[in-house]
């Protein structure tokens, strides 16, 4: 079989919930790379040890994500595969999500080539346990989310309106080598860095999007130290001016995107 799929997990910390993502990959038709990008000097062997059989690489790292998910990008990239599906290590697919990702590219191919498979909907886990967006915030102390969210909650609200009437899905679950081609992450905004990739792809009048509804792909962990809490927290105002700027520069007017129920 020709180089087609390549699983890209990308990992910062917490080296057995990047295990766990691993094992929820459960397909024989994909290849898997493990990206670490970390300021931690001892992570790249926690994950070695852990991650044993798959390809590990190591990136140079400055603290945002970005850079991490570029480096995936790259290797996927040189080694020539025709599709990225890039996780973060902390997140895990549901069971026979990968199989059936790949099943709809070769089901499509002959028709309908997509640039990049997106969804509605993820499902989350929190302190190992499976939840949503609505329960969890209702669930956490209210003072402390009250807090981290103020000074960022019109941004909030910008965010969700925005995504609800030109972008209604929040994570990218396969990419084409032209999609892969035809963009960069930010490697300087603290959070964020992936709506913006999305936003701008989905401004690209010359790729395609596919959507996928009613079905639950993956969860994404939340985490009080991780990306979510960047967002909303007061320290990072200053951060996201410019993901806005950026964001009022884009039309999409001629985005194309195909749903599929």
């Amino acid at each position: 079989m020709d180089k087609r799929f390549l699983v890209g997990v990308l990992t910062t910390r917490d080296a057995d919930k990047t295990k766990r993502c691993l094992d929820s990959i459960d397909c024989k038709d994909v290849d898997v790379v493990v990206i670490v990008n970390t300021t931690d000097p001892f992570y790249l062997k926690k994950v070695e040890d852990v991650c044993v059989g798959y390809t590990v690489i190591e990136t140079s790292c400055n603290g945002t994500a970005g850079r991490g998910k570029n480096t995936v990008l790259d290797y996927f990239i040189q080694k020539r595969y025709k599709y990225l599906l890039p996780i973060d290590g902390d997140d895990y697919y549901t069971e026979g999500a990968v199989k059936q990702l790949v099943r709809y590219t070769n089901l499509l191919e002959a028709d309908f080539l997509p640039d990049i498979i997106g969804q509605l909907n993820n499902q989350m886990s929190y302190k190992g346990e499976k939840t949503n967006w609505i329960d969890f915030s209702k669930n956490m102390p209210s003072k402390m989310f009250a807090a981290r969210s103020k000074a960022n909650w019109r941004t909030l609200r910008q965010l969700n309106k925005l995504a609800e009437e030109v972008m209604p899905f929040n994570r990218f679950l396969l990419l084409s080598s032209v999609a892969a081609k035809s963009f960069r992450y930010s490697e300087t905004l603290l959070a964020a860095d992936d709506y913006l990739a999305m936003y701008e792809l989905y401004s690209q009048p010359s790729l395609n999007y596919l959507l996928l509804r009613e079905k639950n792909w993956y969860y994404y962990d939340l985490d009080e130290t991780g990306t979510l809490h960047k967002f909303v927290s007061e320290d990072n105002a200053e951060n996201m001016i410019p993901f806005w700027q950026k964001i009022a520069t884009l039309d999409f007017t001629l985005s194309k995107t195909i749903s599929i129920q």
